[in-house]
């Protein structure tokens, strides 16, 4: 009821009091750089298991070697129900396999390019800041989100296909990492109405 007992119907209920919920949705992240041949072979999907320091579970990730610059590619459908200020931004849980010196020091980055329905699949990216992602410990999870605050330089509708290219800067002067870094995982992070 409203205000002095006046029923509200449903319908005008929901025209003018949408949920929002923020989603954290997978980003199927499929290949490896290979069209560049100083690229080629720089990262890689790999499982390391008890033999190599994970005593509890074999670990499937990405690594990007340490020293060189590397890309990965991944995609993600935009839902459907996307709100019209989405909050938009691509996340990913980061670690170093192992660490002489520490701080360790990983420089990575984000571009992203939209193919709408029907749209040329050959889209320019539009690159977020780089961030200096630094570890201070072995083996233990990291977060990074990009852009670290706001919404992705790209905008972004319902039903677009997003290509997300994640980058390693390995030849920075900021990036000491000694070991290689690894990414278990990218979501996208969005506000969608329910």
């Amino acid at each position: 009821m409203a205000s002095g007992g006046a029923l509200i119907a449903l319908s005008d209920w929901n025209a003018t009091h949408t949920a929002v919920a923020t989603l954290s949705i997978p980003i199927n992240v499929s290949h490896p750089h290979v069209s560049l041949s100083n690229l080629v072979g720089n990262s890689f999907w790999t499982v390391r298991g008890s033999s190599e320091g994970f005593s509890t579970w074999d670990s499937g990730h990405w690594e990007f070697v340490r020293d060189v610059d590397s890309k990965i590619y991944g995609s993600i459908l935009i839902p459907n129900n996307i709100t019209t200020l989405p909050n938009v931004a691509v996340s990913m849980i980061l670690a170093v396999n192992s660490a002489t010196t520490l701080p360790s020091n990983s420089v990575m980055s984000v571009a992203t390019a939209v193919i709408s329905a029907a749209g040329s699949i050959t889209p320019a990216f539009t690159a977020e800041t780089s961030q200096m992602i630094s570890f201070t410990s072995a083996r233990y999870r990291y977060n990074a989100t990009f852009p670290s605050t706001g919404n992705l330089a790209k905008p972004v509708s319902a039903n677009d296909l997003l290509l997300v290219e994640i980058s390693h800067t390995g030849t920075s002067t900021s990036d000491n990492a000694d070991s290689n870094t690894i990414m278990y995982s990218s979501y996208l992070r969005c506000d969608v109405n329910t």
